[in-house]
């Protein structure tokens, strides 16, 4: 994974099936039988995502993790959507905002989504301390109380301990705060429970580089490309 990374997708509107539960095998991302399940804020199974259009998936190394998806229909604010990627690796996104307009007398919905760890942002650290701790600690102590639990860590391409506070700050600053001061990046990553109607676990990795450092393939322009775009600040 370079710097920054930015995967588009994009198919033809279709019916998806409606069904409750997390399927054992998924397609890839942008096949024609993609599934997109859609869970209330509290994480009750509503079913499958009828009629996606568009879905653009946005990540950096930088901690950005964005979904924005188009459907016929509506999605609601806090909704989980779920899926699973071109790698077979499970993601789930938390709906921030939505922009819905009617086209043929049928409306048509952006939902603006972020990863769902964006829900640490809500939980609050009022004082915690951490004295000559490795990368593991503090993670382990910024994110005790909720429902999210420690993955791999590395040790850190900037240092191998520390002393970090988190005073009157987010769960997730504590963790952006962490994976700045090792030099870490921040990878979540989510399993559906048992059951296979939920999502069961939800894990924060820090590692010291995301994605392989060893790709097989060179980018050129023109080559194996259908649309390329170029963003300048």
């Amino acid at each position: 994974l370079s710097s920054a990374a930015s995967d588009v997708y994009k198919r033809q509107p279709h019916r998806l099936r409606r069904h409750p539960h997390l399927p054992a095998a998924h397609p890839h991302l942008g096949d024609a039988s993609m599934r997109y399940m859609i869970f209330d804020r509290w994480g009750n199974p509503l079913g499958d995502l009828p009629y996606a259009i568009k879905a653009i998936r946005t990540r950096a190394t930088d901690g950005t993790d964005t979904l924005d998806i188009t459907t016929i229909g509506e999605i609601n604010k806090d909704e989980r959507i779920v899926f699973k990627d071109s790698m077979g690796r499970w993601a789930e996104y938390l709906c921030q905002s939505t922009q819905t307009t009617r086209a043929a007398g049928m409306p048509v919905t952006v939902a603006y989504c972020t990863g769902s760890i964006a829900e640490l942002s809500r939980t609050y650290i009022e004082d915690k301390r951490n004295r000559n701790a490795n990368a593991k600690a503090c993670l382990a102590k910024a994110l005790e109380g909720t429902r999210w639990t420690v993955g791999t860590v590395e040790t850190g391409t900037l240092t191998g301990t520390a002393d970090l506070s988190f005073y009157h700050c987010t769960v997730l600053d504590a963790v952006q705060k962490t994976a700045d001061t090792y030099g870490l990046e921040v990878q979540t990553e989510v399993q559906p429970d048992p059951t296979g109607n939920r999502i069961g676990q939800r894990i924060i990795h820090l590692l010291e580089h995301r994605g392989s450092t060893n790709t097989t393939k060179r980018f050129e322009y023109g080559k194996d490309l259908t649309q390329i775009k170029r963003d300048i600040d």
